[in-house]
């Protein structure tokens, strides 16, 4: 059983995540709440690469 998305997936949420960390802390120097939101933006990015996934029929290829 090939998981090539979930492996991409895997790499990606958190990537986004810490980007949004590391900038909100370090370039915007924005308060703790604001860097707190990179958990949120993790979540919507697993949401949104989960909607593509299965509103584009990828998931129809797994076999079982």
């Amino acid at each position: 059983m090939s998981r090539g998305g979930s492996t991409a997936l895997s790499y990606v949420s958190p990537s986004c995540a810490l980007l949004w960390a590391y900038y909100a802390a370090l370039v915007l120097d924005l308060a703790l709440g604001y860097i707190w939101l990179a958990e949120a933006i993790g979540w919507a990015t697993c949401l949104l690469a989960a909607a593509i996934w299965f509103y584009g029929g990828l998931w129809k290829r797994l076999t079982v």
